[in-house]
């Protein structure tokens, strides 16, 4: 039996700071390097059930896998006065940036014998990230993003895993341009694995409109 052991992390941004690296898994802290995650993921809000996968090679951290979604921020589920989604100071809604992340590459759809990422892992990193997040809230000045320490993924359960939409592999290069994280999604055909009797979709063709833009931050970046 193979164990995976996996950080959160959160990407948002708050009344009075545009989005960045909330929280990080320690190790990124620890190197500086936390701020690559409010650059890798991103995207339009995701549909219950389903999450992005992207794959980053980094020269310092080596291979990572993020698996993530993009959701509200709801004032009632974060425990943040207000009704509704939460609104920046100029009146922006607000989305949180939320996952797992894994050091080393997985297989392109996240099922192996016995590890599976399901939504229900996707919930129980939130319960913990929210927390953080009422801490960021009020900040109207940066601070270094909040170290996560690494749990072990837990084994096959009986949930369906999630539907994945493949994003390119992010491009690692000197002073990287940040993409914002709202970078509109184009959608793709998908198609249907079962593995364990589990059924789970893999969107496998390239997302055009991503790769545009990681392209054109190559060329900026040289």
């Amino acid at each position: 039996m193979k164990s995976i052991q996996a950080w959160g992390f959160l990407v948002s941004r708050n009344q009075y700071l545009d989005y960045r690296t909330v929280v990080a898994p320690n190790f990124m802290c620890q190197s500086g390097t936390s701020s690559l995650l409010a650059k890798a993921a991103g995207g339009d809000l995701t549909q219950k059930g389903a999450a992005l996968y992207r794959k980053i090679s980094h020269p310092k951290l080596g291979n990572l896998t993020l698996v993530f979604r993009v959701i509200e921020a709801i004032a009632k589920d974060t425990g943040i006065a207000g009704n509704g989604v939460l609104k920046d100071s100029f009146g922006r809604e607000i989305r949180l940036i939320e996952g797992i992340l894994l050091k080393e590459i997985m297989p392109d759809i996240l099922v192996t014998e016995d590890i599976i990422v399901t939504e229900g892992n996707l919930e129980e990193i939130h319960k913990q990230l929210v927390k953080y997040y009422r801490e960021f809230w009020d900040y109207s000045n940066p601070n270094p993003a909040i170290p996560s320490e690494p749990f072990t993924l837990p084994e096959n359960s009986s949930d369906d895993c999630l539907n994945y939409q493949i994003l390119n592999p992010y491009p690692v290069g000197a002073n990287q341009i940040q993409i914002k994280p709202q970078l509109s999604l184009a959608t793709s055909n998908s198609q249907t694995l079962e593995s364990d009797n589990k059924s789970c979709t893999l969107d496998s063709q390239p997302n055009l409109l991503q790769k545009l833009w990681d392209e054109l931050w190559i060329y900026l970046d040289r």
